[in-house]
């Protein structure tokens, strides 16, 4: 299946590597300027570093995890588009 998505006018590409205790987070732009420096962030202050970080523009994608739900339901309403992505080969 073929997949098509207009990235038009998406300004940051934003990946969350997803661990029990923390996420890892980083993310560029187009241009592949950072616009969030790579980081760690504990599992307690997501919430809020999400609702500090992200914005309307950015499209995120999330490391399928047991709590990827959870992730997402913080995630989606912050951003413009959301994929949920498995790393597994």
């Amino acid at each position: 299946m073929k997949f098509e998505k207009d990235t038009s006018g998406i300004e940051g590409y934003i990946a969350f590597d997803i661990h029990k205790e923390y996420a890892l987070v980083g993310g560029q732009n187009a241009r592949q300027i950072w616009v969030v420096h790579p980081r760690r962030i504990r599992m307690e202050k997501f919430r809020e570093r999400a609702a500090a970080t992200l914005r309307i523009g950015d499209a995120v994608v999330v490391e399928t995890t047991t709590n990827v739900w959870d992730i997402y339901d913080i995630v989606a309403p912050l951003v413009s588009y959301v994929v949920v992505a498995h790393a597994g080969g």
